[in-house]
C-alpha cells in the first residue's frame, strides 16, 4: 500500500516539474527512436530533466518500472544511484481507448536507457505500462 502511495506522490511531482522545464536535448526529441518503433504521437511536450536514480533500483516506485523496463529489453540496474535524464510525451494513444498515456523516456549520454508509459491522469492503479502494452492503441 504505501509503495502505490509513494509511487503516486512521484509521479505527480515528475509532471510538476516537466512542466515546469520543457526543453530538448538539441533540436532532437530524446527517445525519437522509441516514438518511431511504437508508432507513437505526441500531441505535447513535458520536458527533459535530470534525476538521480534509487540505490537500489527498485526503491522509490523503481521497482515496478524496472521490472516492465527488463520485460521490454532494458535495464536501469547500471545506472543506480547516478544521474539520468528523463523526458515526458504527452501522447495521442490511449490504454484500452480511454486513458491518456504519457510516454517516459529514460537517457543517459543520449542513449535511451529505458522507455515506459503511464496514464495521465491519477487513479488508475498501478497506472504505469510497457512500451509494448497491447492495450495501447
Amino acid at each position: 500500500m504505501t509503495d502505490k502511495i509513494v509511487l503516486l506522490i512521484l509521479l505527480f511531482l515528475l509532471q510538476v516539474t516537466y512542466d515546469a522545464s520543457a526543453k530538448t536535448i538539441g533540436k532532437e526529441f530524446i527517445g525519437a527512436d522509441v516514438l518511431k518503433k511504437y508508432s507513437f504521437h505526441v500531441v505535447r511536450e513535458r520536458g527533459i530533466t535530470d534525476i538521480v536514480l534509487p540505490t537500489p533500483i527498485g526503491l522509490n516506485g523503481w521497482g515496478l518500472k524496472q521490472n516492465l523496463l527488463k520485460y521490454t529489453g532494458y535495464d536501469l540496474s547500471p545506472y543506480a544511484g547516478k544521474k539520468v535524464k528523463i523526458a515526458g510525451y504527452d501522447l495521442a494513444e490511449k490504454w484500452k481507448d480511454t486513458e491518456a498515456v504519457t510516454l517516459w523516456i529514460v537517457s543517459a549520454n543520449k542513449e535511451v536507457i529505458g522507455a515506459f508509459l503511464c496514464v495521465t491522469k491519477p487513479g488508475l492503479i498501478p497506472g504505469v505500462f510497457a512500451v509494448d502494452d497491447r492495450d495501447i492503441k
